[in-house]
């Protein structure tokens, strides 16, 4: 049993008729999905005066002292260890940021515990009056 020509048309036209509602419908979701999203959307240039980024990548100072990587984010103090000389930085870092003992410290800087005390105390005054110079209270 075949369908008469005619039916085969009216099947045809159902379906066509079927798609283009189907194609209509998805088309006013996605206007719709469009208008809401425009409708919510902020523009960067609008947003300018609300909110501002600034990036810190290269105000972080890298000290490496004997293998220990330290990263200072202050700049005053990061300026005042750069005025030090090394070894004075190096004290200062390895007793205050690691925490490590005059004993140890001493033995990784070939110097005595009573020099690596004497060294730390003058390493400080020096920093402080480098961090007051440039301005830290």
């Amino acid at each position: 049993m075949g369908l008469s020509p005619s039916e085969k048309q009216e099947i045809q036209v159902a379906c066509e008729v079927f798609c283009k509602k189907i194609i209509k419908h998805e088309i006013q979701d996605c206007i719709k999905e469009l208008q809401n999203k425009y409708a919510n959307e902020l523009y960067l240039e609008d947003l300018s005066d609300e909110i501002s980024v600034e990036d810190d990548y290269f105000s972080d100072s890298i000290f490496d002292v004997i293998g220990y990587k330290f990263i200072v984010k202050n700049n005053y103090l990061a300026q005042g260890l750069r005025s030090l000389k090394w070894n004075e930085a190096a004290i200062i870092l390895l007793s205050f940021f690691e925490s490590i003992s005059d004993v140890e410290i001493g033995r990784m800087l070939n110097m005595i515990r009573q020099t690596v005390k004497y060294r730390r105390d003058a390493a400080l005054k020096k920093l402080k009056k480098e961090m007051e110079k440039n301005g830290y209270e």
